[in-house]
């Protein structure tokens, strides 16, 4: 089910209600709707996606659960980052992917509204509990489609406290995508004492 990245908040998954999430980009910005009448979390907003059933991949739930929301077909690439954390008594685990669209429009099936938001906007909303800390790691994801690359990526895997076998697992992924970002050679080797920093900060 793609890269496995480290989770921090709770200590266990074992209890935890599995969620997907995708992160469906275009061009510079990211697809996010605010939760409905007879919605838990009203007027919160939240990345598209719901609960693995059953039987159910975790990238076959995202499917399922973005033709039912938005009536729409997406392409869901790889996982960005996954979260454990406790609301209202409850555990979830969160998980977001990218995400492509492949067919169709968003509508409102269940939706207040949604709306494609660039980077610095998404700090702006008020989110579903469960899905904020994954904004932080959405941001970093669109800073790496679009230019700014390694240099802006590194300080989020810091802030999202990932472990060393996290970051040796996923996020040296990342380093040939980031390479034809980066301006220089200097700035590449700065990207890599960041780097080393967060492996020190995690320990």
């Amino acid at each position: 089910e793609g890269a496995s990245l480290a989770m921090s908040g709770a200590e266990t998954t074992e209890e935890a209600v599995h969620v997907v999430s995708a992160a469906i980009v275009k061009d510079d910005t990211c697809l996010v709707a605010q939760r409905g009448e007879g919605m838990s979390f009203t007027e919160k907003w939240e990345l598209p996606g719901g609960k693995v059933e059953p039987g159910e991949s975790a990238r076959e739930a995202l499917r399922r659960e973005v033709r039912e929301e938005l009536s729409v077909e997406v392409v869901v690439g790889r996982l960005i980052a996954a979260e454990v954390t406790e609301t209202e008594g409850r555990c979830f685990r969160v998980e977001v992917f990218e995400a492509t669209l492949s067919r169709g429009t968003p509508r409102l099936n269940e939706h207040l509204r949604h709306g494609w938001f660039h980077r610095d906007e998404l700090d702006r909303l008020d989110w579903v509990e469960p899905h904020a800390p994954l904004v932080g790691p959405v941001k970093a994801h669109l800073d790496l489609r679009h230019g700014l690359g390694a240099w802006a990526y590194a300080p989020s895997v810091v802030a999202s406290r990932m472990t060393v076998a996290g970051i040796a697992a996923a996020e040296w992924a990342t380093v040939p995508l980031a390479w034809g970002t980066l301006a220089s050679t200097t700035a590449y080797l700065m990207f890599v004492a960041s780097v080393r920093a967060a492996w020190a900060g995690s320990r």
